[in-house]
């Protein structure tokens, strides 16, 4: 019988991803253990580093906004030399 064997590829203190010998990807989330092929987890970076990019811009526009918001705002304790 032919046993598999992982290799770590990486680890965070969250997760861990790990490489079988057959070609499967072990991605690891506290107790959580995701089996996947290679282009899976690949798709997964993109579509995650969308999402953070996504969520970085939306945080920059509302301090942008607030920050606006308060350079308008005459009663702001924010004086302009």
């Amino acid at each position: 019988m032919d046993e598999s064997h992982r290799t770590r590829l990486a680890e965070g203190p969250i997760c861990m991803v790990e490489e079988c010998s057959c070609g499967v990807m072990h991605l690891t989330i506290g107790p959580v253990t995701l089996r996947l092929q290679a282009d899976a987890v690949e798709s997964m970076w993109v579509t995650l580093g969308e999402a953070i990019s996504r969520h970085a811009a939306r945080d920059r526009d509302r301090a942008m906004h607030i920050h606006m918001g308060n350079c308008a705002n005459p009663h702001s304790d924010e004086r302009l030399s």
